[in-house]
């Protein structure tokens, strides 16, 4: 449950990070936006992971 809540905060966190930031994902420093938001480097491959599917998804538009 948990991993759940943390997936679902980092998700908004990254999404309003790529808003707000304006860059295209796959421009996004993934350590830089962990460091940014003040978050443990226990979250960098679930980080890595979500930045890497707004990548696939931002690609295919």
């Amino acid at each position: 449950m948990e991993y759940e809540a943390d997936r679902f905060m980092i998700e908004k966190l990254l999404d309003r990070y790529i808003a707000k930031s304006e860059l295209e994902p796959h421009n996004i420093n993934y350590m830089k936006f962990i460091e940014d938001n003040n978050l443990s480097v226990r979250f960098e491959p679930l980080v890595k992971e979500l930045l890497k599917a707004r990548i696939y998804c931002y690609a295919a538009l």
